[in-house]
């Protein structure tokens, strides 16, 4: 299960609607270790754990063929072609 510590924002689609835990809001390289946004990291991970575990619990059991199959699959979609497409170099504001 996937944790975003990015806004996510600039995500394609197709990775957006893959479920994940956000923790932008407590990203912070330089965070002190028992700060109240620490705290709240913390608080938020625990809260998420049970969860988690109930994931890790029901997964089916690992199929070597997933890995290959997943990979196709992920690249055929972001290489998925839309309907507008950039025809032109940008000018960059020169002429």
């Amino acid at each position: 299960m996937p944790v975003v510590i990015h806004d996510g924002e600039d995500f394609p689609s197709i990775v957006q609607e893959i479920q994940w835990l956000k923790l932008s809001q407590y990203a912070n390289v330089r965070m002190l270790e028992n700060s109240p946004k620490a705290e709240k990291l913390c608080e938020k991970i625990m809260k998420w754990t049970p969860e988690l575990k109930k994931a890790i619990i029901q997964a089916p059991a690992y199929d070597t063929a997933w890995e290959t199959l997943a990979i196709t699959n992920l690249e055929q979609k972001l290489t998925m072609t839309t309907e507008s497409q950039q025809t032109s170099v940008p000018s960059l504001g020169e002429g």
